[in-house]
């Protein structure tokens, strides 16, 4: 499919980002020089297609409400082929931050970016790479990740990818990673409030302004106390490797925005509120620091979420669908909307028990999680051991596709086999697992 230059500036506008155009390969006339200390959170690049793909960068200023940067896209990573040239407006609107959409490229191609200040200051080297054509028939290698605290730990899973990407053949390294949610928890310790846990060691991410203490919990309520918490990840070395890496396809999950919250309801613990405003505030930090293809329909503005007006009104009716029938609310959660392909079938949090006859969802993180994906006629359901032992919990499955006696499969294991048991009124299967590992099993 070909899309028009004008296509793609009316895409750009929506996603709130610049464009950029690839042509003719050129030698860059930049006066770059790396400074990394200027770009503290470093470089990103997101949801590629064939032939664009979303840049990112934050270069926060001490004067003056807006600046100016200039992106250069590049086929070699000496920079020595340009294939593309922007201007990248950076503003204290939006925290710093800037969206470009670079069209116009090769599929299933790799490409170099950086962006350089009004002084010859320069980010650090960007890598992204495009999706194939959909007639293409290999295979296209991702990882998926989610759930990512730096308070309690570091993120050197990412270090680990990095390391075996680089060792791999071409044909086998990653072309994108896909993150399932809590990019940040919201929810913070502070060290002096909370030394450990699970005898790891409480790590600073952030000091959150105008924000809300439960028990040793400090969270955000405001823009500034979100875009606080998202600098205090993008800290993080390897986080920051891995998105120079590889584009992230990214969707938000509830830490986001709040930890027990829903629709536009803050909840922590005891705290309970309407939360219009911080639910419009967790939108527009998300979309300045994830550089994605979202919707704003309240925004028009290709540098800045524009917010949404919206007040923090009680929700007392809800439809047949469970949606809060009330003005704010509907706003609010519309304020910022994404779609993804991957939401084919349906899923379910699968209950769990040790025994085999008493089932429960998880209270706590010494458990096995599962849920499962049908598809058609098929279930995958997906185990996951948090606990820092071996396990074997029992979890339910679909007793009308996986009926007693069915044998499933670990995907990533096929040689381990598991027999679906009838426990009750539930179906069941048995799953062993290591510390800290995971199952995907599918009938054979």
């Amino acid at each position: 499919m070909t899309i028009s230059r004008r296509d793609f500036i009316q895409i750009a506008a929506t996603m709130g980002a610049s464009l950029a155009w690839a042509g003719p390969e050129k030698i860059s006339p930049a006066r770059w020089r790396e400074r990394r200390d200027l770009f503290p959170e470093g470089v990103a690049s997101g949801d590629p297609d064939p032939h664009s793909v979303i840049l990112w960068t934050r270069r926060p200023f001490d004067r003056g409400q807006r600046h100016v940067l200039t992106l250069e896209v590049a086929a070699d990573e000496a920079f020595r082929r340009i294939v593309a040239t922007a201007p990248a407006p950076v503003s204290a609107a939006a925290d710093w931050t800037c969206r470009v959409l670079v069209a116009g490229l090769r599929p299933a191609s790799t490409y170099w970016y950086r962006f350089t200040d009004e002084d010859g200051n320069g980010s650090r080297v960007g890598r992204t790479i495009t999706a194939p054509d959909p007639g293409d028939a290999r295979p296209v290698n991702f990882a998926f990740v989610s759930c990512q605290s730096v308070n309690d730990g570091t993120l050197n899973a990412y270090r680990r990818m990095i390391f075996e990407d680089e060792k791999a053949a071409p044909s086998d390294q990653l072309g994108f990673v896909l993150h399932l949610g809590d990019f940040i928890y919201e929810v913070v310790w502070y060290p002096e409030d909370l030394a450990t846990r699970y005898d790891r060691k409480i790590y600073e991410v952030a000091r959150i302004p105008g924000g809300e203490k439960v028990g040793n919990l400090h969270l955000p309520l405001t823009v500034e106390g979100y875009r606080a918490v998202y600098r205090g990840y993008l800290r993080d070395p390897d986080l920051q490797d891995a998105r120079a890496r590889w584009p992230f396809v990214a969707m938000w999950d509830n830490h986001e925005f709040s930890w027990q919250g829903w629709q536009s309801i803050v909840k922590a613990g005891s705290f309970e509120r309407p939360g219009q405003t911080v639910k419009v505030a967790a939108n527009q930090a998300w979309f300045e620091y994830l550089p994605a293809r979202v919707a704003r329909p309240n925004s028009t503005s290709l540098e800045s979420f524009e917010p949404p007006a919206v007040k923090d009104v009680a929700i007392e009716r809800f439809d047949a669908d469970g949606l809060g029938d009330e003005p704010n609310n509907r706003i609010a959660i519309d304020s910022l909307k994404a779609y993804r392909a991957l939401r084919y079938g349906r899923q379910y949090f699968r209950e769990i028990s040790g025994n085999g006859i008493d089932f429960g969802y998880p209270v706590d993180g010494k458990c096995t999680l599962a849920y499962s994906r049908i598809l058609d006629d098929s279930e995958i359901v997906i185990a996951l051991n948090l606990a820092a032992t071996e396990r074997a919990d029992y979890i339910t499955v679909d007793a009308h596709l996986n009926g007693d006696g069915a044998k499933l499969k670990n995907l990533l294991d096929p040689r381990a086999q598991f027999v679906v048991e009838a426990r009750g009124r539930r179906n069941a299967v048995k799953v062993p697992l290591a510390a800290h590992s995971m199952a995907i099993l599918r009938q054979t």
